[in-house]
């Protein structure tokens, strides 16, 4: 199947389709060795004199593969359309909740967004679907909208990441999200400290809340236990940041009006003593009344 109007409907079932074409193997992989025995093939044919059996045996070989390189190209190219569907529909249906949560859908939506295959989705205070039940409907809309900007990004059509990365790419918040995105596991402040080194920041825990303090989209996720990168995190960095010599931060990092240098100096000197019991409550103290609402009647439509 190749054409847009075949692609699934339901949304469960377009993820299904998206995860049974990767399980089947790396289409790009298989397709340039199926291109290479092609035209090892169809060099041979032109080196036998025809109606000999070396030549019958070349053709039947070039047919063989010419038929394997079509079958695949096709494959890669509709697991293209597949996600390309996916992350269109995600770019403005995305809602955290109903089908939008399912197994399939979540593991879909994080294989495309950072290259892995995750059973929840980090965005915000929640660990979606675990805490579902948990959001208020501003956090409904917050979750919503990060993931519809990540999927705009990753269609090239949305600035909101391009400037998440814009606060990001600075020697500090650099150093910090370069030693977080080699771990899946969080990792205290003094952990991360040591991590950046000693010409790192000593204060990790405090850049981290400044930097959430100036940005719409988190690019972090707390736990008791400390920090990891959240679902924008790894998609920036991934995006934007892997590869990105970590010395061009320094410009930013030195462009930095002094009003924000005394704004991130006053934060750190109120924060590590009592960091590692606040990363979770820091946030989730910001929720209004809002969250004393009966959402059950509140449903957002796939």
């Amino acid at each position: 199947m190749t054409m847009t109007d075949e692609l699934p409907d339901d949304i469960v079932a377009l993820a299904e389709e998206y995860l049974d074409i990767i399980d089947s193997g790396d289409t790009t992989e298989n397709v340039e060795e199926s291109r290479a025995e092609l035209k090892y093939w169809e060099e041979q044919v032109t080196e036998f004199e025809e109606g000999t059996p070396m030549y019958e045996m070349a053709v039947e070989e070039r047919d063989k593969w010419r038929e394997e390189v079509e079958a695949v190209e096709s494959q890669g190219e509709y697991r293209e359309e597949l996600r390309t569907e996916l992350l269109t529909r995600a770019s403005t249906e995305f809602a955290p909740q109903g089908k939008w949560l399912e197994p399939s859908v979540v593991e879909a939506l994080s294989k495309i967004l950072i290259g892995r295959r995750r059973e929840q989705l980090l965005i915000d205070d929640f660990r979606l679907p675990r805490d579902a039940e948990d959001m208020t409907k501003r956090d409904l809309v917050s979750v919503a909208k990060t993931v519809h900007a990540l999927s705009l990004d990753a269609r090239g059509e949305d600035d909101r990441i391009a400037e998440l990365w814009d606060k990001l790419n600075t020697d500090t918040q650099l150093s910090i999200i370069t030693v977080l995105a080699g771990q899946e596991e969080p990792l205290s402040s003094s952990e991360i400290s040591e991590g950046v080194g000693e010409e790192g920041t000593d204060s990790p825990g405090a850049n981290i809340r400044y930097l959430r303090g100036e940005v719409e989209i988190d690019p972090y996720y707390s736990t008791s236990n400390g920090y990891t990168l959240s679902l924008a995190g790894r998609y920036v960095w991934m995006e934007y940041g892997e590869d990105f010599p970590e010395s061009q931060g320094s410009e930013i990092d030195e462009s930095q009006t002094e009003s924000d240098k005394d704004k991130q100096e006053t934060t750190s000197e109120n924060d590590e003593a009592g960091e590692e019991t606040s990363t979770d409550e820091n946030k989730s103290d910001t929720k209004d009344s809002d969250s004393e609402m009966d959402l059950s009647s509140f449903e957002i439509q796939e």
